[in-house]
Parts: structure tokens; sequence; C-alpha cells
């Protein structure tokens, strides 16, 4: 569960060739799937904090934003959690 005022560590991957998603929240798999409709000639307008069409933005605070040129694996997800910057 996420909980109001706490810091998390939120990791999302995203494989172009297969379209899997995995999404994890302090090192635990908090949710995958497959995103099938998912293109990656949009990340031009790539936004956090507020969905397409949404009209609200998101009420917090997003530290440290990372994107990688590969699938980061759940052996690199614990690396960077345990890495003693995660949920500081």
């Amino acid at each position: 569960m996420i909980n109001n005022n706490q810091w998390y560590h939120a990791v999302v991957t995203w494989d172009y060739t297969t379209r899997e998603t995995q999404m994890y929240i302090n090192n635990s798999n908090y949710s995958s799937g497959s995103t099938l409709d998912a293109d990656a000639s949009g990340l031009a307008n790539l936004r956090f904090g507020i969905r397409p069409g949404a009209t609200q933005y998101y009420q917090g605070r997003i530290d440290e934003v990372r994107i990688y040129d590969r699938v980061l694996t759940a052996g690199d997800v614990a690396v960077l959690h345990n890495s003693g910057n995660a949920c500081q």
C-alpha cells in the first residue's frame, strides 16, 4: 500500500521487444504486465506526474528520475535500492 507523506523507491521497466513492463516499489515487484499498444516513438513527449488526457497533476514530489538505454533486471533494481540513496 502507498501512504501519503512517505518516500518510496519506484522503478518501472519496459522492454520494447516483448512489450513487458515491471514495476518495483522499495525493491519489491509491485506489478507486471504487457503493454501491447506502447510505442517508443512518443518518448519525445514523455511526462511525469500526469497521464495523457488527465487534467490534474500528481500532488507530490518526484526526485532523481533516471532513464536507461536498457531494461533493468531485478538485480539492477536491488542494487539501486540498496545503494543508500533510495527512499531518503
